[in-house]
């Protein structure tokens, strides 16, 4: 278990068998296969505002250290690879705490051979899963 003040949230982070599972104190977790190849770009942020699209990712990230969120189980917004890749996406999710709003989103673009799992899950029931 880590924190991952490097990125700003406060959410235990554990990276087991090619996988990162991000899990909050209810045991909602977000896990992503983070097994890389080449001619793709993928990976996560965390943001403190939905982006609008995947360009806007890379601006305005709030570095403060947020403490007790927790994800938000009817929350997840998707986004379409951008034109300068031939396949891949993101998905947004929404961290809670007392009113206040974070986002992890996690991403992968690529030629079409190198898609990367995910799965949305509240303690043992799936809400989504998929690959990027």
């Amino acid at each position: 278990m880590i924190r991952n003040t490097q990125r700003g949230i406060d959410v235990k982070i554990f990276n087991v068998d090619g996988k990162t599972n991000f899990v909050d104190d209810n045991n909602v977790f977000v896990g992503f296969d983070k097994e890389g190849l080449c001619c793709e770009n993928f990976g996560y942020i965390f943001t403190m505002f939905i982006p609008e699209d995947m360009d806007s990712l890379y601006s305005d990230i709030k570095e403060s250290i947020l403490e007790g969120y927790n994800f938000d189980i009817n929350f997840i917004k998707d986004f379409p690879h951008p034109e300068y890749y031939e396949n891949g996406g993101a998905k947004c999710f929404r961290l809670e705490k007392d009113g206040e709003e974070a986002y992890l989103t996690i991403y992968n673009y690529h030629n079409g051979y190198y898609s990367h799992g995910f799965e949305f899950v509240n303690d043992e029931e799936i809400i989504e899963e998929g690959r990027l």
